[in-house]
């Protein structure tokens, strides 16, 4: 595993003065002002977002030969579990055809209406290197020698994409690339460094699965749940708001999440456009219940632009650790 300087490794353990738990009780209920068109019943209610999520294309003869397309699907549907319903893939199996058919001729279609999301992935490439390194050795100030047996690494690299298509018109949402490294190695019993097919397969599918998780952030902002702003209490210290989204959707302590209002203007053209208007953004404190949450503010001017049934939405962001490693060579951190 490769070791991070200690300066670097400071950078995790640095802490805010960010309040991250409240007390409800000690916070006072007031009266806000509520948006035009207040959410109704069943969006307050919510569910999961459903997606189908289609076992990955291998491309390439050593993808195919290593079975990667397993461990890609099974990434993909671990990023998503906690925030989506997978649908079994099986309910639509003409589905992906009816996808890569409107893809080339450039058509869209109305699909089943079992999910709102397909999501469809391939392996583009994959390599898979080994190299040999002869002992060595040196003697430092001391006199004292220092051994380093010969060595076998093995490096595997994989590339690819995510496509991610609404469903019933099966428009294409994004595509997102992915692509990552790994990398092994053992003391030298031969110069060959001769693996087996498990071993081999072992890495590859190591840097498949990691390719996924690098852009997780990506794949989870589109399936991010969506809820309202449901009341407001104050004190000395700020302003907290209750939210309709709670544990059984994904939310947790600490999630940033995005607060937005949709509003209705003329257009000079005639007829009505829908904008979003974008407020700001909040971290979700504790407690987290099954079925809400609290946000924290203390920005008093964005706290009192905030109306009954604004709209929130997590927002992922790539980890701090991610982006600290990501240039990395075979960096073995995945957060």
């Amino acid at each position: 595993m490769i070791r991070l300087p200690i300066v670097l490794l400071a950078a995790f353990v640095v802490s805010g003065c960010a309040v991250s738990k409240v007390d409800p009780s000690q916070f006072s209920p007031v009266d806000i002002d509520s948006v035009e068109n207040l959410p109704s019943k069943e969006l307050l209610q919510g569910r999961k977002a459903r997606a189908v999520v289609f076992r990955t294309d291998e491309k390439s003869s050593l993808s195919k030969t290593m079975s990667l397309g397993d461990a890609t699907t099974g990434s993909i549907e671990a990023q998503l579990s906690a925030t989506t319903e997978i649908i079994d893939r099986s309910l639509a199996s003409k589905l992906k055809g009816e996808i890569q058919l409107g893809e080339l001729s450039g058509a869209t279609s109305n699909g089943p209406s079992l999910a709102d999301f397909a999501v469809l992935s391939e392996i583009s490439a994959a390599k898979w290197n080994k190299r040999y390194a002869v002992a060595s050795s040196y003697t430092d100030d001391e006199g004292k020698v220092h051994r380093t047996p010969a060595k076998c690494h093995y490096d595997a690299e994989v590339q690819g994409n995510v496509k991610v298509y609404s469903l019933p018109s099966m428009s294409l949402i994004n595509t997102i690339s992915v692509g990552a490294k790994s990398r092994s190695s053992e003391d030298a019993r031969h110069r060959h460094c001769n693996t087996s097919k498990a071993q081999q397969a072992g890495l590859l599918n190591a840097a498949a699965t990691k390719a996924i998780k690098k852009q997780k952030h990506q794949l989870k902002n589109i399936f991010a749940p969506t809820g309202y702003i449901l009341g407001r209490r104050v004190n000395e210290e700020g302003s907290i708001f209750r939210v309709s989204l709670g544990a059984k959707r994904g939310i947790q302590a600490g999630s940033t999440v995005s607060i937005t209002r949709s509003v209705l203007s003329h257009s000079q053209l005639g007829g009505d456009l829908n904008e979003v208007l974008r407020l700001g953004t909040a971290k979700v404190v504790s407690p987290v219940e099954e079925n809400y949450a609290w946000l924290y503010v203390k920005d008093e001017v964005l706290a009192n632009k905030i109306k009954l049934g604004d709209t929130i939405k997590i927002n992922y962001k790539k980890s701090l650790l991610s982006s600290l490693t990501e240039n990395i060579p075979y960096a073995d951190l995945v957060p």
